[in-house]
């Protein structure tokens, strides 16, 4: 887990897992605790990775099941401690990394089922989530399953162009837009881009 802020988070998620003496929030009755679970549909929405623990606080689960939790409130309160103010950004990539293991065997297994023959080449549509940190956490998780990156304008094939992706990895640039975007594109192959 890491916050996007001034203190750095996996020192204070060592802390969490580390050092009992914190007490944290209060009591509640089990029932309540189903009823929020129900009502919010975290146990849906979640997909495993979040959920509300036995006390009542909603806890981070980075690989997906609850080996491994995190109590939001606890991040939140380290993160007082320090003197970060809120609002800031806790991201997981652990996460991500979970997540692109669990599509990249649905779709092998789906391979295997309908004896598909090709090969199976993902790439990010850029776009949807420009955040450097992201991107950078994309990537690496990336390379062992040869994910790439799909670029739509010249902007995005700049940005997308500082990433050193597995070299064997899609560079999509979808719909070439002028003579400047076509010349990157090229450029993008002499530089060992695998651009299609």
């Amino acid at each position: 887990i890491i916050c996007e802020s001034v203190f750095p988070l996996p020192q204070i998620v060592a802390e969490i897992l580390s050092n009992s003496v914190f007490v944290w929030g209060m009591t509640m009755k089990k029932n309540v605790i189903q009823e929020s679970r129900d009502l919010y549909g975290i146990d849906d929405w979640g997909s495993g990775y979040f959920g509300i623990s036995d006390k009542g606080t909603v806890e981070v689960y980075p690989f997906g099941n609850k080996q491994v939790s995190v109590e939001l409130s606890k991040i939140l309160s380290i993160a007082a401690d320090k003197k970060v103010k809120t609002p800031l950004i806790v991201r997981s990539p652990q996460i991500l990394d979970t997540q692109l293991t669990r599509l990249q065997n649905a779709f092998r297994s789906a391979m295997e089922d309908f004896k598909y023959d090709g090969d199976l080449r993902a790439v990010f549509p850029f776009k949807v989530n420009q955040r450097k940190e992201f991107i950078d956490d994309l990537v690496s998780s990336g390379k062992k399953h040869i994910y790439g990156l799909e670029v739509g304008t010249k902007p995005e094939l700049f940005a997308a162009l500082a990433y050193d992706i597995h070299p064997e990895a899609l560079f999509v640039c979808n719909g070439f837009k002028d003579s400047h975007f076509i010349e990157l594109a090229f450029d993008a192959k002499k530089m060992g881009k695998n651009v299609v």
